[in-house]
């Protein structure tokens, strides 16, 4: 089982403008305001009045907005903090305040700062709720963005309730077919499927796709952002022509609108990749991987957690050409990046436990993939639950190193439960399931319990004479 992880990113409602509403970064016009040096600002505004105080602010919160848009960062981020400066000196409960730190929030998350993000964003969504009351539509911004770092950090329970407020202000104050009703839906949708719960996560990312295609341009931004993510369940579920037409219209769209060399275009070629990779086109996967990876570090850095979901999916293909020094090296630096920007428990430092523990086991190593493996299990199991398929890959392939190792026993069991969880997340068709069936299936028949194998997977073959179990 691979360990290979999409990039279904949420969308993210960054930066805003001091009315609060959604930025559409792709689209901005360009800001023709002064950028400079975060203390020429601060010294002007010193001399000045309250109302060219405003002006300044707001000047350099549309410059900030619009350095972001052009993925010129630095300045972004020296603008965004000038901006937060002086909307500090409108008082601790200016909405204006909330904005910039709501802005300055989303860029940190951008760069994997989690922790500042997470500060900045709880300040601002602390001014909106009592400036605006709990109910209003700015308040979802912020409550938006807060979800979208938790799920980054793969905190579930702490964005699940944050999306679903989100989605009931906008229903109640926008209504049910309003683009930002479709923004929530598509980040929840992407929680569920990153917990696995694919059956509850599709009527909402077909809702989601639907309001944008009826409102919106058909080369929106938001419309790519659904195809993306509902091209990524289509995958999972092992939908492949559709996968590849809503990836591909993805692709297109993003190209049209950012370039070739763009973090989100990055997102789209890393998923393109994944469904070639899971066909079998291993040379078409390898490419797609190698420009995702190539485009995030040169726009994300090579430390960011992008990168790393780039690293441990070109780590895959080549594990799947048995070349396991390079596959070893990607994931390395992989696990290394997420620990760093993660924690040590998150699930996707399990995941890259996971493929590292198979390079190991393919490469004959078995101690240290055991080690990894276990450790593995643990955190899949307390950060995800007992019955999400990241687990099940987990226990499939600590299996396999215990069939080697011929402890049949134990291997039994771990293969039982990766069957089962597969069934009940993808179905009892899905070529993981059909995998994990066929693995129990031969064990079965090296136990020499032939009919159990037979009942289990009759395209697996029995001795001639195998009549009984054994």
């Amino acid at each position: 089982m691979t360990s290979e992880q999409p990039r279904t990113e949420t969308s993210s409602h960054s930066p805003t403008t001091d009315s609060g509403t959604v930025g559409d970064l792709g689209e901005r016009e360009p800001i023709n305001a002064p950028v400079g040096e975060p203390h020429v600002f601060l010294k002007l505004a010193i001399d000045d009045s309250v109302d060219s105080l405003d002006a300044l602010w707001k000047a350099c919160d549309e410059a900030s907005i619009d350095c972001y848009a052009r993925e010129q960062y630095p300045q972004a981020e020296r603008l965004m903090q000038t901006a937060v400066q002086l909307a500090e000196t409108f008082g601790p409960s200016d909405l204006r305040l909330a904005t910039s730190l709501n802005n300055m929030g989303e860029y940190s998350r951008h760069l994997g700062r989690y922790a500042q993000a997470e500060a900045l964003f709880s300040r601002s969504l602390d001014i909106r709720e009592q400036a605006l009351g709990p109910e209003h539509p700015h308040v979802a911004v912020t409550l938006n963005n807060l979800a979208t770092l938790h799920n980054d950090r793969g905190e579930v329970a702490a964005a699940e309730p944050l999306y679903k407020r989100a989605i009931a202000i906008y229903e109640q104050a926008c209504g049910p077919d309003h683009p930002d009703v479709a923004t929530a839906l598509n980040n929840l949708a992407g929680l569920y499927c990153r917990q696995g719960q694919y059956v509850t996560a599709a009527p909402l990312l077909q809702r989601a796709l639907a309001i944008r295609e009826q409102d919106l341009e058909p080369n929106h931004l938001e419309v790519a952002a659904s195809l993306n993510i509902y091209g990524e369940l289509c995958r999972m579920l092992g939908r492949y022509d559709e996968a590849e037409r809503l990836l591909v219209r993805a692709l297109e769209i993003r190209r049209e609108k950012f370039g070739v060399a763009h973090p989100e275009v990055a997102t789209v070629v890393n998923n393109l990749a994944l469904l070639y990779k899971n066909r079998g086109e291993l040379d078409k996967a390898e490419v797609l991987y190698k420009k995702a990876l190539d485009i995030d570090e040169a726009t994300l850095g090579p430390d960011h957690p992008d990168t790393a979901v780039d690293l441990a999916n070109l780590a895959a293909v080549y594990r799947a050409r048995k070349r396991f020094s390079e596959a070893e090296c990607l994931l390395q630096r992989a696990l290394s990046i997420r620990k760093h920007c993660d924690g040590a428990d998150h699930p996707d430092v399990a995941a890259t436990l996971n493929a590292l523990a198979e390079v190991y086991r393919l490469s004959g190593r078995g101690g240290e993939a055991e080690s990894l493996y276990r450790q593995a299990m643990q955190i899949t199991e307390k950060q995800l639950g007992p019955d999400h398929p990241v687990r099940a890959a987990v226990l499939n392939n600590y299996a396999l190193l215990l069939v080697q190792e011929r402890k049949f026993t134990e291997a039994e069991s771990l293969y039982r439960q990766a069957r089962n969880i597969y069934e009940k997340a993808f179905g009892p068709d899905h070529s993981a399931t059909v995998t994990a069936r066929k693995n129990l299936a031969r064990l079965l028949g090296k136990m020499n319990r032939f009919a159990e194998a037979a009942a289990c997977d009759p395209t697996v073959a029995a001795p001639p004479n195998a009549g009984k179990d054994g």
